[in-house]
């Protein structure tokens, strides 16, 4: 996604969910509150809270090392902050101050303070208190001497404050909004990337512009920074790079970097070496400052993944890499080593099969022992499922699939997927015996066979899988499907096992495809969606009821009745009258698995997780 949309659709998110700019410290909203319980004996059912939790294996929008070099902090995606020991790179803390996304994050020089950019404000590393909050929005950097705190203003302005006191110094116009700002080694020049593809070079002591150049004419600057000798240093979304007086076009010895991009720039600290991390495929590659020859390249660092945040220690031993949607990167001596990042979006949830064990994923997997109340992490996976026996669970990443035991969340068993980014979209979902799964991915719908460990594609499947059910007996299941990239047209299918894989053997066009469910008789298919919810005979696919009830998912509790979902509100339907009575409101409540016992049920929204005991 370009980058600009995705800012729009953050920022969309981010006054949805908070008021403009968080100007309050009551403004800030945990988002792992949990949905409201209504307690209308829901035709005979009622949800009890157990637990709330969150994936924290995602990725970010800024990354910065304390002056130091001892600790290092990560701003998320869903505006989450985590300090690191840079050493390690364990977390030391974690706080979620708001909704929206952190573009720009630094320490002060001492290393007691942090500031953030959209919104702007300081926070305690220790405490985690917010300090300050400004009015503004984009980058922020205090200076390396303490003196300044820069940031973008209200507008098209850079406002300078006095470090001590934070009482404004100078405000300084610009063309555009400041969207990323650094800092000269010597703290004489600050150096703004506008919202405008402007790079914009100011004497922060007299407060004015010395130079402005437009490097790029559709997109914001995220790349910016200095050379030791004061020479700027800048990149474009569309890949051309300004190197002190030089600029380098997109094209270079006959290769373009148009299709990648570049998100971020990191020079080392005796300024040899320029890192850039690039949009389109997550490459992060080191060129030579002076004859700008690429001495290393690290392709997909980032799994394919946009380059959020960009950094090297304060010693230059170690490089370090955040992905907007995966886990934080660290090359030392060429070698990379991936680490836990900041929250993500949850992508799917599940129970073992004994219902002891809740697990959600988002680029990792999260696993809570709902018995002992303890949990356990484990990063690369963003889908998961039930594995083939109790305590056990499947989990997929890109290009791998795994089994995980739950007891201690270590990898049992690896395979192979078919294709990178193509299986852990939706999914899996694994067969009541244990022998099978069925996952979802972009370019089709994939029979996991658990017993032989092997991935392949189901014969005469539509296009890709969004929701997936068995029957009891596992001998059949079905599916719901879309093609088109945008889901222009819809199918549910039925595919029965056989002794060769999974075969889809009835297939019916049908615009309720988004959910669907076999109830534990075997004798009903439900299939969901924004024009109803629809039963049809499992062999036939002929219609043999419908009812007005949009439901985004739905899961049978018994024969007859079942748990569904409409995005911000959970409830309880009689599939044969149609009858429904709510459980839960919320907000964006799109994922849920109900324990093979029927006693538990596991709801996710975008940015958390809740279980439930299901009380009859």
């Amino acid at each position: 996604m370009p980058r600009t949309r995705r800012i729009l659709v953050l920022t969309a998110l981010l006054a949805l969910v908070a008021p403009a700019f968080l100007l309050d410290a009551a403004d800030a909203r945990d988002l792992r509150e949990p949905p409201s319980v209504v307690d209308e004996g829901g035709l005979g059912v009622h949800l009890e809270l157990v637990t709330t939790f969150q994936p924290l294996f995602g990725g970010g929008y800024s990354l910065a090392y304390s002056a130091d070099g001892t600790r290092m902090a990560t701003g998320g995606v869903i505006g989450d902050i985590v300090i690191w020991d840079a050493e390690t790179l364990e977390p030391l803390r974690r706080w979620q101050p708001a909704g929206g996304p952190l573009e720009e994050i630094h320490f002060s020089p001492n290393g007691k303070r942090l500031v953030a950019g959209q919104p702007v404000v300081v926070w305690d590393v220790e405490t985690g208190e917010a300090l300050k909050r400004f009015r503004g929005g984009g980058g922020a950097a205090w200076d390396p001497k303490g003196r300044w705190l820069a940031h973008g203003g209200e507008g098209t302005a850079v406002v300078l404050r006095d470090a001590a006191t934070y009482g404004i110094a100078k405000v300084v116009p610009l063309e555009a909004g400041a969207e990323f700002i650094t800092w000269s080694r010597d703290g004489s020049r600050l150096a703004v990337g506008t919202t405008r593809g402007h790079v914009v070079e100011i004497d922060p002591t007299k407060g004015e512009v010395l130079s402005t150049r437009l490097l790029d004419e559709s997109e914001p600057i995220y790349a910016v920074g200095f050379l030791p000798d004061g020479s700027l240093v800048a990149a474009s979304r569309d890949g051309r790079i300004l190197l002190g007086d030089r600029e380098i076009p997109a094209v270079e010895n006959g290769k373009s970097r148009l299709s990648d991009g570049i998100s971020r720039l990191a020079i080392s600290p005796d300024g040899t070496r320029i890192a850039f991390g690039y949009y389109g495929t997550g490459t992060v590659e080191i060129r030579d400052a002076k004859t700008f020859e690429v001495v290393e390249e690290h392709e997909r660092l980032t799994d394919g993944r946009w380059v959020g945040g960009l950094s090297w220690s304060p010693d230059g031993k170690t490089l370090c890499a955040l992905p907007d949607g995966g886990g934080l990167r660290a090359v030392r001596d060429g070698e990379v080593t991936t680490h836990a990042g900041n929250a993500t979006e949850v992508r799917s949830v599940s129970f073992d099969a004994s219902g002891r064990w809740a697990a959600a994923s988002g680029t990792g997997l999260a696993i809570v022992d709902l018995e002992a109340g303890t949990r356990n992490d484990l990063p690369g996976f963003s889908v998961v499922s039930e594995g083939r026996r109790p305590g056990e669970l499947l989990a997929s990443g890109s290009e791998v699939a795994a089994f995980v035991d739950a007891h201690v969340g270590d990898e049992l068993d690896r395979f192979e997927t078919p294709e990178a980014n193509a299986v852990a979209l939706r999914g899996p979902w694994t067969s009541p015996d244990g022998r099978d799964a069925v996952m979802g991915g972009f370019y089709g719908t994939f029979h996991v066979s658990l017993e032989r460990a092997e991935v392949r594609e189901i014969e005469n499947s539509y296009y890709r899988v969004i929701d997936a059910a068995w029957a009891a007996d596992s001998r059949w299941g079905a599916v719901a499907q879309v093609a088109g990239h945008h889901g222009e047209s819809k199918a549910i299918g039925v595919f029965r096992r056989q002794d060769d894989g999974l075969v889809l053997r009835t297939t019916r066009i049908d615009d309720t495809a988004y959910a669907i469910a076999i109830d534990p008789t075997g004798e009903h298919l439900v299939a969901g969606g924004y024009h109803g919810l629809v039963s049809y005979d499992p062999e036939t696919l002929e219609e043999t009821g419908r009812h007005d009830q949009a439901v985004l998912w739905f899961r049978f509790l018994t024969s007859g009745l079942g748990i569904a979902g409409a995005g911000k509100n959970v409830m309880a339907i009689d599939v044969a009258t149609g009858e429904s009575k709510t459980l839960l409101e919320g907000d964006d409540l799109r994922h849920a698995a109900i324990s093979r016992d029927g006693k538990r049920l596991i709801v996710g929204s975008r940015f958390a997780v809740w279980v439930y005991d299901i009380v009859r």
